[in-house]
């Protein structure tokens, strides 16, 4: 008896080296192996500004922006192409959805799904401990790094979190339900959301870090379909504008074209451009940017 457990005890330390081991390695390659995206300019934020700005009519720019991503997110994607990209400028989503609550929940329990879904992304960069408050889905969180960085080592660690334009299809949308948008942004198990507690402070912190690289930012608010505008709630408008003055206050370039018109079939649905609108939308951008 007293052998087999000396024979369980050896297995489990050699186990337990194994992982360690893969842990270190995979470390190693997540900082040896930053993707360097040949480009100045970086379209950042979560799935409106990446189905609105095409970056093949934009040129130079690399859209990375993925759906459901929070201000935090993006800090942290940020902070680390920074170190292997040589970046002048950030044009940065900028909605009323990002100051809503139900964004602070992103790596909640109460949301286990969408977590781990996050976590999945960016396991690689996380700085969740910086987050205070923040209540998070630690097992999941753990149980995604132990099967990320333990197992294997792989070099695929970086491409989670790097999105993509979404280039949605122009024969199709979905302008005729506001809600599905309306209560996945502003509302969570039948209740209203409240303003964010968090959601200003990481995006000042997304100024301060693209001031401290002498990064030109620019805050984009894309189009939105009026159907979803009549229905957000007010004390989303109402800080939305707030926080406009303020940051415009502060020398902060903010171009909101949240309310501008474009057609319905420009739309995929009530919150997001399909390709034919993304493809104006980027031209008058890109416009607009060099008569600045």
């Amino acid at each position: 008896m007293k052998r087999f457990l000396i024979n369980i005890l050896g297995f489990l330390i050699l186990l337990s080296a194994y992982f360690g081991l893969n842990y270190l390695l995979n470390e190693y390659i997540i900082q040896e192996t930053i993707p360097q995206l040949d480009v100045n300019t970086l379209i950042v934020g979560a799935s409106d500004t990446q189905a609105a700005i095409d970056p093949a009519v934009y040129g130079t720019a690399a859209n990375i922006g993925q759906l459901g991503e929070s201000y935090c997110m993006t800090y942290w994607k940020l902070k680390n192409l920074l170190k292997k990209n040589e970046i002048d400028t950030v044009i940065l989503g900028f909605s009323y959805a990002h100051f809503s609550d139900s964004y602070d929940l992103v790596f909640s329990p109460q949301k286990k799904v969408w977590s781990e879904t996050m976590f999945q992304r960016i396991y690689a960069i996380e700085e969740v401990n910086s987050l205070g408050a923040f209540e998070i889905n630690r097992r999941g969180l753990y149980s995604i790094k132990f099967k990320s960085m333990c197992l294997y080592p792989h070099k695929k660690h970086h491409k989670k979190y790097i999105g993509a334009y979404s280039n949605h299809d122009s024969s199709r949308n979905n302008i005729g339900d506001p809600f599905f948008n309306i209560n996945t942004h502003y509302f969570f198990k039948g209740q209203k959301s409240k303003v964010s507690n968090f959601a200003a402070q990481h995006l000042n912190d997304i100024i301060q870090l693209c001031k401290a690289n002498n990064i030109k930012l620019i805050l984009v608010s894309t189009p939105m379909h009026e159907s979803y505008l009549k229905e957000i709630p007010t004390i989303f408008v109402d800080y939305f504008e707030q926080m406009k003055k303020e940051l415009a206050s502060k020398g902060v370039l903010i171009l909101d074209h949240s309310r501008t018109k474009y057609a319905d079939n420009e739309y995929y649905d009530t919150c997001h451009l399909n390709h034919k609108g993304a493809t104006r939308f980027t031209k008058n951008l890109k416009k607009e940017l060099q008569r600045l």
